[in-house]
C-alpha cells in the first residue's frame, strides 16, 4: 500500500508496526510484538485485580483502583478491535490530517510547562508563609531573647525562595502565563553543579535526614514532613497495585514493570485512536468532494453567454454519475463497513470511560486537601473526557458532512441541467436526507449531543457516589 508512505499516513503506519498490527508484517515479528503488547496490557490488569482481592474489602482502595482498571480495559479493547478488523479496515484509504496532532503536541507542551512553573510557585508560597505562622504564634507570650530570633527568621522569610532559569527569570504561575502570552504573540505574529546526580539525590534526603537527625522534632512536623513525602510516591509507583511482593525491597522491578505498562498501553490507546480519526477523515473527505462536485458540476462549463444546449450532455451526466458513485461507496464501503468494526467497542469504550471520569473525580474530591494528588486525578478525568470528546466529535462530523450533501447539490446550477440530471440529483438529496453515523452498539448515536449527555450523567454519578459516601 505505497500510500502509507505518504506523509499524511506515516504516523499511522508506524503506530501499527509498533503494536504488531500492520497486515504486511512479517508474520513472526507480528506473533512477537503482539504477545508483548497483550502480556503488557494483561499484567497491568491482573496487578489491578489482584489489589481488590488482597485489600480485605476497604472500599478506598477498591475505588481508587477503578479508574486504572477501566482505562486499562479500554486499551485492551482498542487493541483486540485492530487485531479482529486488522485486514479488513486498511483498504481504499485516501486523505488525512495532521493538524490534531500538532494541537496535541502544543498542549503536551503546555502541561510541560506547567509542571516547571507551578513547583517554583510552591516553593514561593511555603518559604513566605514561614513570616505568618511566626507572627500567628504566641510570640507576645515568650521572652524578649525569642522575640529577636524570632525577628530574624521573619526578615529572612520576607525573601522567598524560588527556582531560576539560569538566574534570568524566575519560574512562577505569573512567568507561565508571561511565557504563554508570548508564545500566543510569536503565534499571531508569524554556577556550575559539580555532579547533578548527587546534588538530586541529597536534595531528596534533606526531607528524611530532617525527620531522623533532629533532637526537637514534634509530632505536628512529622504530620507535615510525611503529607509531603506522600507527594514523592506520586511521581515514582504510578498506581495502586498488588505484586506479592515487598515493593520497597523490589522497588525498581515493579518501577520498571509500571513503567513499560504504562508506556505501551498508552501507545495501544494511541494506535487505535489514530487509525479510527483517520478512517473518519477519509469518509468526511469524500463526503466533502461529492458535495463540492455537485455545487461546481455546471459551473465551470457554463458561461453567460452561452446555454446547456452547447454543452455536452453527456458530459454533465457522467460528472453526475460520478458524484453518485462516490457518495454510494463512502456510505457502503466505508460508513458501515467502520460502523460495523467499531459500534461494539466504542459502547464498551464509553462506558468504561464514563465509570473512569466519574470516580476520577469522586477521588479528587477526597484529597482535595493534597494538591498534587488531586492534580493527578483531575488530570484523568479530563484525560477521559477528552477521550469521549474523540469518540463524539467525528461522530458528528460525518452527520455534519453527510447531510450537507443535499445542501450543496441545491446550491448548484441544476436549473440549467437537462431532466435525467434532475431526476440524479433527487435520488442524492433523498439519500442524503438520513444522516451517516456511529452508533454505540445501536444504542446512542455518537455526535456533541451525547458527549453533553455523557458528562452529564457522568456529573449525577459523581454527585450520587459524593453522598452515598
Amino acid at each position: 500500500m505505497d500510500f502509507f508512505d505518504h506523509p499524511y499516513y506515516k504516523l499511522n503506519k508506524r503506530l501499527l508496526l509498533l503494536v504488531g498490527q500492520w497486515p504486511y508484517q512479517e508474520s513472526s515479528e507480528r506473533r512477537f510484538r503482539i504477545f508483548i503488547v497483550s502480556f503488557s496490557l494483561f499484567s497491568f490488569l491482573f496487578t489491578q485485580i489482584f489489589l481488590f482481592f488482597t485489600c480485605n474489602g476497604d472500599i478506598e482502595i477498591i475505588i481508587e483502583s477503578m479508574a486504572p482498571v477501566s482505562a486499562v480495559m479500554v486499551g485492551i479493547i482498542k487493541y483486540y478491535t485492530l487485531q479482529f478488523n486488522r485486514d479488513k479496515m486498511l483498504v481504499g484509504l485516501q486523505n488525512s490530517a495532521e493538524s490534531f496532532r500538532y494541537f496535541n503536541f502544543a498542549v503536551a507542551q503546555l502541561v510541560h510547562l506547567f509542571c516547571m512553573c507551578y513547583p517554583g510557585q510552591r516553593m514561593i508560597d511555603y518559604s513566605t508563609d514561614i513570616r505568618i505562622k511566626a507572627y500567628s504564634g504566641l510570640w507576645y507570650k515568650a521572652p524578649l531573647s525569642i522575640h529577636k530570633l524570632l525577628i530574624l527568621i521573619i526578615r529572612k522569610s520576607l525573601k522567598p525562595s524560588y527556582l531560576t532559569a539560569g538566574k534570568i527569570f524566575i519560574f512562577c504561575l505569573e512567568t507561565f502565563a508571561t511565557i504563554l502570552q508570548t508564545a500566543t504573540s510569536y503565534f499571531m505574529d508569524n554556577g556550575p553543579i559539580r555532579n547533578p546526580v548527587n546534588v538530586v539525590y541529597a536534595i531528596l534526603l534533606c526531607p528524611s535526614h530532617y525527620l531522623v537527625s533532629s533532637p526537637h522534632r514534634t509530632k505536628e512536623e512529622l504530620e507535615i514532613m510525611h503529607k509531603f513525602g506522600k507527594e514523592t510516591k506520586l511521581f515514582t509507583l504510578c498506581y495502586t497495585s498488588e505484586y506479592f511482593i515487598d515493593e520497597d525491597k523490589h522497588f525498581f522491578p515493579v518501577y520498571f514493570h509500571m513503567s513499560i505498562s504504562i508506556a505501551i498501553s498508552i501507545t495501544a490507546l494511541i494506535t487505535g485512536d489514530a487509525l479510527f480519526l483517520m478512517f473518519n477523515s477519509h469518509i468526511c473527505g469524500i463526503f466533502a468532494a461529492v458535495g463540492c462536485r455537485l455545487e461546481n458540476f455546471l459551473k465551470d462549463q457554463i458561461d453567460s453567454k452561452y446555454s446547456i444546449n452547447n454543452i455536452s450532455k453527456d458530459k454533465c451526466l457522467e460528472n453526475v454519475r460520478y458524484s453518485i458513485r462516490n457518495h454510494k461507496s463512502a456510505l457502503k464501503r466505508f460508513a458501515e463497513l467502520i460502523e460495523s468494526f467499531y459500534s461494539v467497542s466504542l459502547l464498551l469504550q464509553a462506558g468504561l470511560s464514563l465509570i473512569c471520569m466519574s470516580i476520577s473525580l469522586f477521588e479528587m474530591l477526597i484529597v482535595v486537601e493534597n494538591r498534587a494528588e488531586a492534580f493527578r486525578y483531575f488530570n484523568f478525568a479530563v484525560a477521559q473526557l477528552l477521550h469521549l470528546f474523540c469518540m463524539c466529535y467525528p461522530g458528528q462530523r460525518m452527520i455534519d458532512y453527510s447531510t450537507d450533501i443535499r445542501i450543496k447539490a441545491y446550491n448548484g446550477l441544476w436549473y440549467e441541467a437537462p431532466l435525467s440530471i434532475h431526476k440524479l440529483l433527487i435520488l442524492v438529496i433523498r439519500k442524503s436526507l438520513e444522516p451517516s453515523y456511529l452508533t454505540a452498539g445501536k444504542i446512542f448515536i455518537f455526535c456533541l449531543e451525547t458527549f453533553a449527555t455523557i458528562l452529564q450523567t457522568a456529573t449525577s454519578y459523581f454527585m450520587v457516589i459524593s453522598s452515598v459516601h
